[in-house]
């Protein structure tokens, strides 16, 4: 997004931004940025488009491990001796298979569509973490509730 497009607009407080309107090319009231955008300079919303470090894909890779991980675990627990080995090896597979297809699929279908690529925010500050804490309230008697994935996806 260009400087010179949002020159003239306020700075918005916490994590709110301006969204642009398409059906009149006016700049909104400062509100929660769309899924996928974030406010960096305070005034416009701009799309996520920075691709993920090492950190993020290990971050994202332990996520979807976790699920397998308690599958395997409760598999075990309720097993209690009573199956075969042959049933305990089929459930394992078929959870392997339903974790992976899952993350898989997660991948394909956050934008970029179909593409393997995931492209995201990133955190700038430790807060981007905690963005529940920071909806600005105005005026000691309204709150504007303009938190996100500050940290997409």
């Amino acid at each position: 997004m260009d400087d010179a497009a949002v020159d003239g607009l306020r700075v918005c407080p916490g994590y709110c931004g301006r969204n642009l309107v398409q059906s009149t090319g006016n700049w909104s009231e400062c509100e929660s940025c769309h899924w996928g955008e974030r406010s960096f300079n305070k005034v416009a919303c701009t799309t996520c488009d920075r691709p993920l470090s090492a950190y993020d894909w290990l971050y994202l890779g332990f996520m979807a491990m976790l699920p397998l991980l308690l599958h395997s675990f409760f598999i075990e627990y309720c097993a209690a001796k009573r199956s075969q080995r042959r049933t305990l090896l089929l459930q394992h597979a078929c959870s392997v298979f339903e974790c992976a297809a899952s993350a898989l699929l997660a991948i394909l279908l956050v934008p970029p569509v179909g593409r393997p690529t995931l492209l995201g925010c990133g955190p700038t500050e430790l807060k981007d973490w905690y963005t529940m804490a920071y909806n600005p309230v105005i005026n000691y008697s309204y709150t504007l509730r303009c938190t996100q994935e500050a940290v997409f996806p």
